[in-house]
């Protein structure tokens, strides 16, 4: 793991990690970690390491991999993006090994959290639980988004099941719609089509007017029509 300490200042980076704690509260948490440095290119965790720190990604990309019985490394296209926590089996009440690695996609800064401190602070605030909580179940509809869109024929056909999993799992019910927070990246990796394709789907399907697009985020206007629309 190639990484640096550095001086502990508090992050510019939105998390769903904090939501619903106080300002002191954070502040506290915070103060209970270490940040550090993380380079491009580099292993950051390995799969069957004990799980001993919780990490928040304050800045850069990392994505999840596995190691297959035959050796071989199998990356998780998805990625971990800024204010994204890994290493949830930290808080596990019995030390485990990590189920999956990390490595460094961009350069940039995580908080470091000992295994006990983490737990402690998480049983002193149990909101933290809440939120590590959901953190977990948006993993496992990414996961069931992954395996459902390749169920599909086509590349239409599998992002469409990708964005009505996802819709259904981690979506928000606004006045417009179902507002879904994914980047065109993200959901041509959990489909398993290019990015170009991707691109291409969601212009066509805008154009439509069963969706609109945002900076890191979908727009359903409704998944029902979207269900039954020809593609």
């Amino acid at each position: 793991m190639k990484s640096a300490v550095v001086p502990m200042v508090r992050p510019e980076v939105k998390s769903k990690f904090f939501e619903g704690l106080s300002p002191a509260q954070i502040q506290e948490i915070l103060g209970a970690g270490t940040m550090r440095r993380v380079f491009a290119k580099h292993i950051f965790t390995y799969p069957g390491d004990p799980a001993a720190h919780l990490y928040l990604l304050c800045a850069g990309r990392a994505r999840h991999y596995v190691i297959s019985a035959e050796g071989e490394k199998v990356v998780f296209q998805w990625l971990i993006r800024p204010g994204d926590i890994f290493s949830h089996a930290a808080l596990l009440a019995e030390p485990t090994g990590r189920l999956a690695g990390v490595e460094i996609v961009e350069s940039g800064f995580v908080i470091r959290w000992e295994r006990e401190r983490i737990r402690s602070l998480a049983a002193k605030y149990p909101k933290l639980w809440e939120n590590v909580l959901e953190s977990v179940f948006e993993l496992m509809v990414r996961l069931v988004a992954h395996d459902m869109s390749l169920t599909g024929h086509t590349a239409p056909h599998r992002l469409r099941q990708a964005l009505l999993d996802l819709a259904h799992g981690i979506g928000r019910t606004v006045r417009e719609g179902t507002e879904i927070d994914v980047t065109n990246e993200d959901l041509a990796s959990m489909a398993g089509v290019t990015m170009f394709t991707a691109t291409r789907c969601l212009s066509e399907w805008r154009r439509r007017g069963v969706l609109a697009k945002k900076r890191g985020t979908i727009l359903l206007r409704s998944p029902k029509r979207f269900t039954s629309i020809e593609i």
